[in-house]
């Protein structure tokens, strides 16, 4: 059977997702069409790790770490926080609603996923963990300066609750990716 792109992530409620696409919206207003490829509403989620090409005959022993993993932490929540670019403002990439995690409950349900996932065969990211939300990838980067999007101060105030792990599968069709879940592993509830 053919390999799967799987990434495990945090789902968001849809009223949160649709703001984030409010404030792509927002920001499409001062910079050129068709600059930068907004991300769909729907689209919208934290990767908290991308495992890539997968074999479908694995996602019940993912799911199974997943569990353990989930298991072992109370929902908690996180702030949103600042708008940002990959690799930087100068040179943007991707532009990005960054999330706060004031009590370190997020990286530190990452850390043990990450050591689950090692337990499973997935090496050690390279790169360090950056928690945010995209909000559009940069088509033209000829025609985008940063600073428009640095100068923009517009911030969503709200909490994001995080309780539960998801698998998803991801399917690109046509540039555009689709996103299946395969498994979802609630976190305790209070």
């Amino acid at each position: 059977m053919d390999e799967i792109r799987t990434f495990v992530s945090l789902p968001l409620a849809a009223q949160l997702r649709a703001s984030m696409a409010d404030l792509g919206k927002q920001l499409s207003e001062n910079i050129e069409p068709a600059t930068v490829r907004w991300t769909a509403a729907d689209q919208i989620h934290l990767t908290l790790r991308f495992l890539g090409a997968t074999d479908p005959g694995r996602v019940d022993e993912i799911s199974s770490s997943l569990d353990a993993v989930a298991s072992g932490f109370r929902s908690f929540e996180l702030n949103l926080g600042k708008l940002g670019c990959f690799p930087n403002f100068r040179r943007p990439s991707v532009i990005w609603l960054g999330l706060e995690d004031p009590d370190g409950d997020l990286g530190n349900l990452k850390k043990h996923l990450d050591a689950s996932l090692r337990e499973l065969g997935w090496p050690r990211e390279a790169r360090v963990f950056v928690p945010h939300l995209t909000l559009g990838r940069v088509r033209e980067k000829r025609l985008l300066r940063g600073n428009v999007i640095k100068k923009i101060t517009n911030r969503i105030v709200a909490t994001v609750p995080v309780e539960s792990l998801d698998l998803m599968q991801s399917i690109l069709k046509r540039g555009v990716a689709e996103y299946h879940l395969l498994h979802r592993a609630n976190l305790t509830s209070d």
